[in-house]
């Protein structure tokens, strides 16, 4: 009988979404958002709040930075408003260019913020609202602010090193519109846009592959 250790649930769904060699990393936007890299070495970061783990993989390590808020900012909007995350992605996809040039600008730390502020006292902001603003542009501006948050986050693991590939992954999260953006920023992963994946069963195929090593269900992500 193969008894193997467990695992944080990021770590496990790194075998998941083939997160196995250095310079692999993956976003993952739910409740929070956490930006995952793969190292050769442990690198931590106490200044800017990045975390510094092993990796369930022998040999292999992580850094990770964390945005305490990430999808569920989106969730808290709609409720505020009294609408849906499908209403309002569409009331969304329905702004012009200007629309979005003229929206308000959102600081998402509902919660306080981890990376790279470690701010547990970090608060919430909508700026630069007029009569004007419409609901479609604040939520506009929630997506923007949790994308940008998430890059500070990106920033501050660039700091030490770089990513070669990057995997979107989020269940309720949905990564592609909350990403959307500042989508380009992450556009150089993968010699283009970062892969995108929402499968909620990520962390149980990569717990399912820990008594092998992961490598086999890592190899067929």
């Amino acid at each position: 009988m193969v008894v193997a250790g467990g695992g944080g649930d990021n770590a496990v769904s790194a075998i998941g979404v083939g997160a196995v060699s250095p310079g692999d990393a993956f976003i993952s936007l739910g409740t929070s958002g956490v930006l995952f890299v793969v190292t050769d070495a442990y690198r931590p970061a106490p200044q800017s709040a990045v975390h510094a783990f092993c990796h369930v993989l022998p040999n292999l390590w992580h850094q990770m930075s964390v945005m305490l808020s990430a999808a569920s900012c989106l969730q808290w909007f709609c409720r505020l408003t009294g609408t849906t995350e499908v209403a309002l992605l569409a009331e969304i996809a329905e702004l012009s260019e200007e629309d979005k040039a003229n929206a308000p600008f959102f600081l998402p730390y509902l919660s306080g913020e981890r990376t790279p502020h470690n701010d547990p006292d970090a608060r919430g902001i909508f700026w630069g609202m007029t009569h004007a603003s419409l609901r479609a542009q604040l939520g506009y501006a929630v997506l923007e602010g949790v994308s940008f948050g998430i890059n500070d986050g990106l920033q501050a693991i660039e700091r030490e090193r770089d990513t070669d590939r990057a995997v979107l992954a989020g269940g309720r999260g949905r990564p592609q519109p909350v990403l959307g953006p500042a989508a380009g920023r992450y556009s150089r992963y993968a010699g283009g846009d970062p892969q995108r994946r929402r499968d909620r069963r990520r962390t149980g195929r990569g717990a399912a592959g820990l008594p092998g090593g992961g490598q086999t269900i890592a190899a067929g992500v």
